[in-house]
């Protein structure tokens, strides 16, 4: 129910922040002259990103310690119209990262209120983002309710089938919507040909289990889909900015002791939270 599955949103919420959080300081590493240059473009609209993200948490506290049942909803949909926001924002800011030929807008454009309307793949884009999120959240649901053995996992499954189908047909309007020339330049790489098909095969192949009701299945073929299309975004992102920079640009000073101290902390972190995690669902099912 809505009052019970709202006290895992805090929770949630949280884990989503945080994990966010390293992808963009390894970003911010990496592309970081092409990454703050378009955030000064939207200065104004990503300035807005703290505080738009501190009301959507509270609100989820509120929605969590509310006694007053009519609100449930309308704060639901407050935090999920907040959240959506903040993809665009970031969606926004990624596509025009990637397009260093726009940068001139801000010379046109000073007072950092330039958002990438224009861009072709800005709207699929967005949306393969936002499906893909919808139907990795069923599967999760799916799992939850194996684990209860409730009779909804059934339902949940063929809710991140259709999702997935929806999702590999705004993948297709993706693709197509990118550069001329850099189609040409991903599909002369054999290394993205192949990761490109390893990713969409396992995706299609996902949706065939969950049409089939193997939850294991699903969750098998899901998680090399992704990996495939996280390393296909990162050629797709190189291909864009080829003409202006590759990361083989980089000095590099390899430094073990920080990497080892990284992934130490990192694991720690992790059992840290694994712990917290058992004692939550412990005291649950106390409950």
């Amino acid at each position: 129910s809505l009052n019970n599955g709202s006290r895992l949103i805090p929770i949630v919420f949280a884990f989503t922040v945080n994990l966010g959080v390293a992808p963009l300081l390894f970003l911010q590493v990496l592309y970081g002259h092409f990454f703050y240059t378009s955030s000064i473009l939207m200065a104004w609209f990503w300035i807005t990103l703290i505080p738009i993200l501190i009301a959507a948490y509270y609100s989820v506290y509120i929605l969590t310690n509310s006694s007053r049942f009519y609100l449930n909803k309308p704060i639901l949909i407050l935090v999920s119209l907040l959240i959506l926001w903040v993809a665009f924002l970031f969606c926004n800011n990624m596509t025009a990262m990637i397009s260093p030929e726009n940068f001139t807008n801000y010379f046109h454009n000073q007072r950092g209120t330039f958002l990438n309307l224009k861009e072709r793949m800005l709207c699929p884009r967005y949306l393969h983002f936002i499906v893909a999120s919808l139907a990795i959240t069923y599967l999760f649901v799916a799992c939850c309710a194996h684990f209860k053995k409730e009779e909804l996992k059934g339902n949940f499954l063929r809710k991140f089938s259709n999702l997935t189908l929806v999702q590999l047909l705004i993948g297709l309007w993706l693709l197509f919507s990118l550069k001329s020339e850099v189609l040409v330049r991903l599909f002369s790489n054999f290394d993205f040909i192949i990761i490109f098909l390893i990713g969409s095969l396992c995706g299609v192949v996902s949706l065939i289990e969950a049409r089939r009701n193997n939850l294991k299945g699903s969750i098998l073929f899901t998680i090399p889909a992704i990996l495939s299309m996280v390393i296909v975004r990162h050629y797709v992102r190189s291909s864009y900015l080829a003409p202006y920079f590759k990361l083989d640009h980089l000095n590099r000073e390899p430094q073990p002791f920080n990497l080892f101290l990284f992934l130490a902390v990192f694991l720690i972190g992790f059992l840290v939270v694994a712990w917290l995690i058992k004692i939550g669902f412990s005291r649950a099912r106390a409950r």
